[in-house]
């Protein structure tokens, strides 16, 4: 047998004790252990930031919508601006139509002449001898609506007023009460023709025949 000293198993190669392997075990399951704690809180904590997050992005949108539109007690509505709509107006047409929304147009009353027609000019002839020529007529024609009478007079003075001579409402110097002749030692005569309207108001026609012949 050897003389050298038997080395113990539980001492390392330079002289210190081996590690215990228990301890080294422990000690590796307090690390995980430290590190699975620590993993937690670090989940957990993220779980918890994200949920403030979340409850604080939902909530300023509330409180905003809220003071946008404060309401007081008792205060009436603010009124929505509505645009109006125009309403037809109604427009005359022609006399004696209606109007363009089928309502009835106010009609005129008064009288007017819807006709009225008279030479401007006559031709007198002197007289020949021991002859006498044919007077010369006044002649004119006329017709008239909503009139109650038409009177005639020589000049422009209101016929109707003169009461000189009443005539038809509508009618020629064939319908004159008598008849009446140009002047031909005249160069020139003026004649009216007045209308009495349904509505009292008076409208003259007056013209002048002028003498394009001999003048006696």
């Amino acid at each position: 047998m050897s003389d050298d000293p038997t080395q113990r198993l539980d001492m390392s190669p330079g002289g210190e004790p081996a590690p215990d392997a228990a301890a080294t075990s422990r000690d590796r399951r307090t690390l995980l252990i430290v590190l699975i704690v620590i993993g937690a809180a670090v989940l957990i904590g993220l779980i918890v930031t994200v949920v403030l997050l979340l409850l604080g992005t939902g909530r300023p949108q509330a409180l905003a919508t809220a003071s946008a539109t404060p309401t007081t007690a008792g205060a009436e509505p603010t009124p929505v601006a509505t645009s109006a709509v125009p309403r037809p107006t109604a427009t005359s047409t022609a006399e004696g139509g209606g109007s363009q929304n089928g309502g009835t147009a106010p009609q005129p009353t008064g009288g007017v002449f819807t006709a009225f027609t008279a030479p401007a000019t006559v031709r007198c002839e002197a007289p020949a001898t021991n002859f006498t020529p044919p007077p010369i007529k006044v002649r004119v024609s006329w017709q008239t609506i909503r009139t109650d009478s038409v009177w005639f007079v020589q000049g422009t003075s209101d016929a109707a007023d003169s009461q000189y001579m009443q005539v038809p409402v509508s009618g020629s110097q064939e319908d004159f009460p008598y008849e009446v002749d140009f002047a031909c030692g005249s160069a020139s005569a003026t004649y009216n023709l007045t209308l009495v309207g349904s509505d009292g108001r008076h409208v003259q026609k007056i013209w002048t025949v002028t003498n394009t012949g001999d003048r006696f």
